[in-house]
């Protein structure tokens, strides 16, 4: 007597359990930073439709590169779900520097970072009222 009777179709069960398995990435930077204004961007947050995540699985980290360009230190981050995953920066004070570096890791057994290079519009004039 056949100790298994479903074992031809493991392979089968195990390619179910495995495509479950879920890949998380940062996606694409959304925003136009602005001198002398607070820096507020928004970063896509790929396969994270089915995922537990919240916002202290997020950080801010130094980028790789480091160098000689500036990189964001201060900022809050807020992650919201719905309606499509998405991870908010805001940064604590005005931007000073027309280029800015920014690195972003999602941890909570995750572990995945990318980084940013922010290029910042000049400050707009304010108008004249007599």
């Amino acid at each position: 007597m056949n100790r298994l009777p479903f074992r031809p179709f493991m392979p089968f069960a195990l390619l179910l359990v495995s495509s479950a398995a879920a890949a998380v990435g940062l996606g694409e930077l959304r925003g136009q930073p602005d001198l002398g204004e607070r820096l507020r961007v928004e970063i896509d947050v790929l396969g994270a439709e089915k995922l537990a995540l919240e916002t202290g699985c997020f950080r801010l980290i130094p980028p790789a590169g480091g160098g000689d360009l500036p990189a964001l230190r201060g900022a809050a981050l807020e992650y919201r779900a719905a309606p499509k995953p998405t991870l908010v920066v805001r940064s604590h004070a005005p931007l000073r520097e027309p280029i800015l570096q920014l690195a972003v890791q999602i941890g909570c057994g995750h572990e995945v970072s990318r980084e940013y290079m922010l290029l910042a519009s000049p400050a707009r004039e304010q108008p004249v009222v007599p």
